[in-house]
């Protein structure tokens, strides 16, 4: 179950990683122009959909030091604490392949997201943004590559053979022609911080928005 977990916090990831990024102080006159609530929105979609880890920080922002995503951010650091470095360093290269490949799946679902703002209200220095956000169904897709799982997890295949097969069988079932693609309607916080509107990442519609459903079908096997 962490296995299939770690896709969903890929997406957390490379939002809150993000929020690392500074600024060099060097923008120009026009660059320092104040973007509306919709502009700000549609800057940061497109910065998801085209994977730009540094430039996505610009537009959203980072609440997590007291939610459970902080501490699995953390969590990296227990390799450090083992007492065997060589086990230490090998668990470090296990866990780099599967971030990447974690990764690779979640740059692939962005890559399919189109959006469009339906409008806009403005309160003092809060707003909100709704936006219809449109992707392939990453749902149906988990669905299918999780049967796939099953049908080898208890066929004495390791590990790497395990999650292999799994992310060939949700790559191949996402991007499948026959694979609809699923609407969701998202209403945007933002606040206006330090002179300019910032939008807020701490919405499970959102996030589920983003990636084709892929965050409600995890909760949903979680729970059972």
């Amino acid at each position: 179950m962490k296995r299939l977990i770690s896709i969903l916090l890929v997406f957390a990831m490379v939002l809150c990683l993000a929020a690392c990024g500074s600024h060099d102080g060097s923008e120009s006159e026009e660059e320092v122009k104040v973007m509306t609530p919709e502009e700000v929105v549609a800057a940061g979609l497109d910065c998801i959909i085209s994977f730009d880890e540094d430039s996505v920080a610009e537009y959203f922002i980072f609440e997590d030091d007291d939610t459970d995503l902080g501490n699995i951010l953390n969590s990296g650091n227990d390799a450090e604490e083992a007492e065997d470095s060589e086990s230490a360093e090998d668990i470090e290269i296990e866990e780099d392949t599967t971030e990447l490949a974690d990764a690779e799946m979640v740059k692939l679902i962005f890559s399919h997201m189109t959006y469009k703002i339906i409008g806009s209200e403005i309160n003092g220095d809060t707003a909100t943004v709704t936006v219809d956000i449109t992707n392939k169904d990453a749902a149906a897709a988990f669905g299918s590559a999780f049967l796939a799982l099953l049908s080898i997890a208890f066929s004495g295949a390791s590990d790497e053979e395990i999650d292999a097969a799994f992310n060939s069988a949700f790559t191949e079932s996402f991007e499948s022609s026959e694979n609809d693609s699923v609407t969701n309607n998202v209403v945007i916080n933002l606040k206006m911080i330090d002179g300019k509107w910032m939008a807020d990442t701490n919405n499970d519609a959102f996030l589920n928005a983003i990636s084709g459903g892929l965050l409600s079908a995890i909760e949903e096997l979680s729970d059972m």
